[in-house]
């Protein structure tokens, strides 16, 4: 239920519903009045099982790969060449596979003919309009799977994956902190030499108003600039040159972020963990057996600030379902 996950939401302290509540509305809205539709989506999902029977292993992979493509790929030269040999190579598939593309069209247009699209900003609307060709829910097995088991080597593979994204994020920060040190440094200069303290507010408010301040720079900016200076200065190179230097930067974030970044990497995936033998049923039972809505997660990177993708490694640890037509059925039905 949208219930519990938002009390999921609240124990972990971040967004596990990409949707805003007026979508969830919604699409609760469409769906109630929509069942019939949903039967067809159960008609289309057997009757391609049973033609997935007739196939070889391979070509069972084959059809999966070309129904993925076709179904969920942002490109559109993608999804017509894929649909092209799905004809080709297994035409009553295509058939079906075609059909479940129209259902999730059906959906889409209920969902925009309603009257609650109508109040939603208009970023967002261009946002839906935008992926309606390819949009899929994302599910990962950690979450829905009560047999799912955690393997020890991808949990370590996807912690490396964190910790390298948190190091970069601070790189990049850090590149464009560091784009006011030599102002900060010929201040904080300035300043020693008239025996003011750098760090100290009331001098830095001195030196703002001296015949030495000029660029005629606010207090606001003094204090960014000395800021960056401060870190130029830490880097503790002759001259200070070393801030200039791209890999001499990144050696300072390795130095001064990684131990903090692994340990704050080493809680989140604990806590994940914890959460997702909860949420399905592993090790307490709380309703939420078996739900996919859990899909949308958001990675903590840059101080556990949230990006729009999972990589690769996370996703592969939790276990995220690659069957198109798994996919397909949550997509449709959550």
């Amino acid at each position: 239920t949208v219930e519990g996950i938002r009390k999921l939401e609240s124990k972990i302290g971040r967004p596990l519903l990409r949707a805003r509540k007026e979508i969830l509305q919604a699409l609760e809205i469409s769906q109630s009045v929509n069942v019939p539709h949903l039967n067809n989506l159960t008609i289309r999902l057997t009757m391609i099982g049973k033609a997935m029977k007739k196939l070889t292993a391979d070509q069972q992979q084959e059809v999966r790969d070309l129904s993925g493509t076709y179904l969920f790929d942002e490109k559109a030269d993608a999804r017509a060449a894929a649909f092209e040999e799905l004809e080709k190579s297994y035409p009553n598939i295509a058939v079906e596979v075609g059909r479940l593309k129209s259902l999730r069209d059906f959906y889409q247009d209920a969902f925009q003919n309603s009257e609650i699209y109508d109040v939603l900003d208009q970023e967002l609307l261009n946002v839906i309009k935008d992926n309606r060709a390819f949009y899929g829910t994302r599910t990962y097995r950690a979450f829905t799977d009560s047999e799912f088991k955690f393997d020890k080597d991808l949990q370590k593979a996807a912690a490396k994956s964190l910790v390298e994204l948190n190091i970069e994020d601070e790189f990049f920060a850090l590149m464009d902190e560091l784009t006011d040190a030599p102002m900060g440094l010929t201040i904080m200069a300035r300043m020693r030499e008239s025996k003011l303290k750098v760090k100290e507010l009331k001098d830095i408010k001195k030196y703002q108003k001296s015949k030495a301040n000029v660029e005629g720079l606010s207090v606001e900016e003094i204090q960014t600039a000395i800021d960056s200076g401060l870190i130029a200065e830490d880097m503790n190179a002759p001259g200070f040159s070393n801030y200039q230097d791209d890999g001499q930067v990144l050696e300072y974030v390795e130095k001064t972020k990684r131990s903090q970044i692994e340990s704050e990497v080493k809680a989140y995936i604990k806590k994940l963990k914890k959460t997702a033998d909860e949420v399905s049923g592993r090790k307490t039972s709380n309703g939420l057996v078996g739900d996919t809505k859990l899909g949308p997660l958001r990675v903590p990177t840059k101080k556990f600030k949230t990006r729009n993708d999972l990589p690769l490694d996370l996703r592969t640890f939790l276990g995220e379902e690659t069957d198109p037509f798994i996919k397909f059925s949550t997509t449709i039905g959550t």
